[in-house]
């Protein structure tokens, strides 16, 4: 019985690594994985469903040989820790997975803190050990709030961790304990790695399959044309047209459109889904679903605009102080952004759009 923790690898989906359990008898020549982090493309409303918060994983098997074969050509490092357990939790967790490999308990409901691949072999292995398993360091803080720790695996100047952190609401700003960090590949690894069974270390072999040889620095990259880029470029757009007063009204509609459209994505992510980590988000302070037609309702007959530029200002303010308090962390490449926008409304200060 082994814990395998693979690598992070280069796609989106695949930054966090993944884990799985291998079960080995030589004797009967038996040597199969199986692996909580299957999903079907080809489902129906598959991509509905993936932002509703209703996407379904489940449990598959492979041949162990092709499968660390698979993340080898992905030059991705491969970890296995031989779990030093008694006869009876083994059977019982093998008789577990064959049941949960049922076409009818296969399946199961996503979610990525709190149901993935990693925690559902964490909490499986709790279950069989039935108090024989425990973890010293589980409850102790790591220092790190869930946001901290998805940013450990995402280069700081790319479009989709800048996605993920404007989707997250403060809800994930808390500490997280070891246990809970448990919800990415390597912390379950490495949590697991101080484990007791009956007092003695859970692990009899700690070893790699597949050489670590890759050099962990994903938040280090530099995307030269990621979201820092993006407002940079917004910023630079704001400056070249504040001379123009029509160029400059455009500009300000755009940026307040594409707020708008933030906004609105934000509010159904919070209302109209399953996820429970995309309420309370304070982008919405900035990010006002109304901006979405400013364009059309801000005009020269009103005082519109002033009421405008003083929520939209004020919003921003507001994100600022409580990314100061630590009740919500933002991306540092809104900076450039809010940049942009607290430019635009400055240079239209004294103009009547």
């Amino acid at each position: 019985m082994s814990l395998i923790t693979c690598g992070p690898g280069e796609e989106l989906y695949s930054k966090f690594g993944h884990s799985a359990l291998r079960i080995r008898d030589v004797s009967q020549g038996f040597d199969v994985i199986y692996n909580y982090g299957l999903f079907d493309f080809n489902a129906p409303n598959f991509y509905l469903n993936f932002v509703k918060g209703k996407l379904r994983y489940f449990l598959g098997k492979h041949d162990t040989e092709s499968f660390i074969a698979s993340f080898v050509r992905e030059d991705r490092w491969v970890r296995e820790q031989v779990l030093d357990i008694d006869e009876k939790a083994a059977l019982e967790l093998l008789q577990r997975l064959e049941e949960n490999y049922r076409p009818e308990n296969r399946y199961y409901l996503y979610d990525f803190f709190y149901a993935n691949c990693a925690t559902k072999i964490r909490d499986l292995l709790l279950e069989v050990s039935e108090g024989s398993l425990t973890y010293p360091y589980g409850q102790a803080y790591s220092n790190k709030s869930y946001r901290d720790l998805i940013a450990e695996n995402l280069p700081v100047n790319d479009w989709g961790g800048w996605g993920i952190d404007l989707a997250l609401g403060s809800l994930i700003d808390t500490p997280t304990s070891n246990f809970q960090a448990q919800f990415l590949p390597e912390y379950t690894a490495d949590q697991l790695s101080t484990a007791q069974w009956n007092g003695r270390s859970a692990v009899r072999k700690d070893h790699y399959l597949s050489d670590k040889t890759q050099t962990d620095l994903a938040p280090l990259s530099f995307n030269p044309w990621g979201p820092l880029t993006g407002g940079m470029v917004l910023m630079l757009l704001v400056w070249l047209t504040r001379t123009n007063k029509k160029y400059r009204l455009m500009t300000h509609g755009f940026l307040n459109l594409i707020s708008g459209v933030i906004g609105v994505v934000l509010v159904l992510l919070w209302t109209a889904t399953d996820h429970q980590t995309t309420a309370w988000n304070a982008h919405l302070f900035w990010a006002q679903p109304w901006l979405i037609l400013a364009p059309w309702l801000i005009s020269s007959k009103n005082n519109s605009h002033r009421i405008s530029r003083l929520l939209v200002l004020s919003g921003i303010g507001v994100c600022l102080v409580m990314w100061v308090l630590n009740i919500q962390s933002f991306h540092w490449m809104m900076l450039p952004i809010w940049g942009a926008i607290i430019m635009s409304h400055m240079f239209t200060f004294k103009t009547k759009p």
